[in-house]
C-alpha cells in the first residue's frame, strides 16, 4: 500500500511556487494464492488533482490579455478497483478472469474580469463523470514446445454524466448535457510459433464493436524475433490498431436557430493506425544492454471538420486543460 501527496503544493504554501498543483493518490494490492482454487488478486488505485491559475492574484502587466484577465480552475479524479482470478486447469492451460470498476471525473471553470469590469464573471464551466465496468477473460493454451495460443474477450460498459456550459451571445449555451450508457466489445486471438531455437513468430487478430453506433474494426498483427547469437536479437513487428474518440465528442450538441439540437458526431467511427517497427537488441554485459528501433506510424480515419465548417483535426486535441468540442466531424483525416 502506498500514499503520495503533492510536493508542489507544499512548496507553494511556503511561497516558492506561484502555481500550486495539488494531487494525492493511494494504491494497494492484495495477493492470495491458494493450493487448488488458483490465485486471487485485489488491487485498487485512487487519486485526485487540481490546479488554479488566477490572473486576479497577479499585477495587471501579467494578465493573460492586455486589459483583461482570467481565473482558470481545473481538477480531475480517478479510481480503479479490480479483482482477478488466475486458474490453471493443468500446467499448460490457464484462464484469467478480471472484474474491474473504474471511475474518472473532470471539473473546470473559467472566470473573467477586466479593468472596466473588475468583478469576476463566470464564462464557462464543466463537470463530467464516467464509470466503466469491465469483464475480461484471458485464455492461454500451450499446445506443445512450439505452439502457444492466447485468446480473450473483453466487455466494457460505460456510464457517463457530462455537463458543461459557455456564455455566448448573452446567454449560457450547453455543449453537452446528458446521462447515458454505452458498451464496447472486443475479442482477440494470438498464435506464438517457434519453429526453431533462434526464431519466434507471432500473429494475431483483434475485433472491436462499438454498440452505440454499430461501428467495428478488425485488426491484424504480426511479428518475428530472430536470435543471431546468444547476445544479439533482431525483431520486426507490424499491426493495425483502432480506438474510440474521447467519449464526450460523440455527444457534442449543436443548437439550431429554430431551437432544435443535433448531435452531429454520434456516428463517428474508430480512429485507425498502422504501425511497423524494426528493432535490434544486444546484451553488452550481464546487467546492461543496448536496444534501438526504427518506427513508422500512419494514422487514418481521423475525425476532422466536414468541408465548409472550418478546420479541425482530432490529432491536435489534448494540448490544453480542456478538450476542444467541435461539431460536424467525419472520419476523413490522416497523419503521421
Amino acid at each position: 500500500m502506498a500514499y503520495r501527496y503533492s510536493m508542489f503544493d507544499l512548496l507553494g504554501q511556503i511561497g516558492l511556487l506561484d502555481y500550486k498543483p495539488r494531487y494525492q493518490d493511494l494504491t494497494f494490492k492484495f495477493d492470495v494464492p491458494t493450493e487448488k482454487a488458483g490465485r486471487l488478486t485485489l488491487l485498487g488505485l485512487w487519486g485526485k488533482s487540481n490546479i488554479n491559475i488566477f490572473d486576479s492574484e497577479k499585477g495587471s502587466s501579467e494578465w493573460t490579455y492586455k486589459d483583461a484577465g482570467e481565473n482558470i480552475s481545473s481538477g480531475s479524479k480517478t479510481g480503479v478497483l479490480a479483482l482477478s482470478h488466475h486458474y490453471f486447469f493443468d500446467p499448460h492451460t490457464s484462464l484469467k478472469t478480471i472484474l474491474s470498476l473504474q471511475m474518472a471525473g473532470n471539473t473546470g471553470r473559467t472566470d473573467t474580469f477586466s479593468i472596466q469590469a473588475p468583478d469576476l464573471f463566470t464564462r464557462s464551466g464543466e463537470k463530467s463523470d464516467e464509470i466503466k465496468s469491465t469483464l475480461s477473460l484471458l485464455f492461454r493454451k500451450k499446445l506443445n514446445v512450439k505452439h502457444v495460443l492466447d485468446a480473450g474477450f473483453i466487455a466494457d460498459v460505460f456510464f457517463i454524466d457530462y455537463n458543461d456550459s459557455t456564455f455566448r451571445h448573452g446567454a449560457y449555451v450547453r455543449s453537452t448535457s446528458l446521462r447515458e450508457d454505452m458498451s464496447l466489445w472486443s475479442s482477440f486471438l494470438q498464435w506464438h510459433y517457434q519453429p526453431s531455437e533462434v526464431l519466434d513468430l507471432y500473429s494475431g487478430l483483434r475485433f472491436q464493436y462499438f454498440a452505440m453506433n454499430q461501428s467495428w474494426s478488425l485488426e491484424s498483427r504480426g511479428g518475428l524475433k530472430y536470435h543471431l547469437r546468444n547476445d544479439h536479437t533482431m525483431s520486426f513487428g507490424f499491426g493495425l490498431h483502432s480506438q474510440l474518440q474521447p467519449k464526450v465528442i460523440y455527444f457534442y450538441r449543436t443548437e439550431l436557430d429554430n431551437g432544435d439540437v443535433l448531435t452531429t458526431n454520434r456516428n463517428l467511427g474508430f480512429s485507425r493506425s498502422a504501425h511497423a517497427v524494426l528493432g535490434y537488441d544486444k546484451l553488452l554485459k550481464e546487467n546492461s544492454r543496448i536496444k534501438t528501433e526504427i518506427y513508422y506510424q500512419w494514422l487514418y480515419d481521423i475525425p476532422v471538420r466536414e468541408k465548409g465548417f472550418g478546420q479541425f483535426s482530432m490529432l491536435n486535441a489534448g494540448d490544453n486543460f480542456f478538450l476542444p468540442l467541435v461539431d460536424s466531424l467525419v472520419n476523413e483525416g490522416d497523419g503521421l
